[in-house]
């Protein structure tokens, strides 16, 4: 990125709706990622569905500023009890890209194979059909690639300790 103070992003945001484990910390490296494994590892046969909506990310990016991100799930199908989520920045080269900031505690970030995830701590409970969780990105000083992509997934749980009646959308 040659003499500008703006970094485009391509808005790729890759999501699928699929189910995670470990209500306290999900393992890392399961946000559905081309790099990554997802939900279905161990999470699976439920009959619930929703709608995933991930907010804050800027058409452009300016170096250094923080951003305000939300993950928002609202159930259309079924009666789950909670939910958890997991989410990476990557860059072109699906190299790290920028920092993730929890904003409350029932957030967590953690390094996986040189990339940084933000993830819940505690599956949060369904109210109103819905359950989000907010945090932050700061953009970096470079982008290889001018690209940015983040990827993420989403968990809609039945809550019953065990990993059935969890499943993908």
């Amino acid at each position: 990125l040659k003499h500008s103070r703006l970094l485009p992003i391509t808005g790729l945001l890759l999501g699928m709706l699929v189910w995670l484990a470990n209500n306290g910390n999900p393992p890392t490296g399961k946000s559905a990622a081309p790099f990554d494994g997802n939900c279905n590892d161990c999470h699976s046969g439920g009959t619930f569905n929703g709608n995933i909506t991930v907010t804050g990310f800027p058409a452009a990016a300016d170096p250094g500023v923080t951003y305000d991100i939300n993950v928002k799930m609202t159930v259309t199908a079924g009666s789950p009890t909670k939910a958890g989520f997991q989410l990476v920045v990557v860059d072109a080269n699906n190299g790290n890209c920028g920092d993730l900031k929890e904003a409350v505690p029932d957030l967590g970030t953690e390094f996986f194979a040189t990339r940084e995830y933000v993830e819940h701590r505690n599956g949060k409970n369904f109210a109103g059909g819905m359950v989000s969780w907010d945090f932050q990105w700061v953009a970096p000083a470079f982008v290889p690639g001018n690209t940015v992509k983040a990827y993420y997934i989403v968990n809609m749980v039945n809550n019953n300790g065990g990993s059935g009646g969890d499943n993908p959308v």
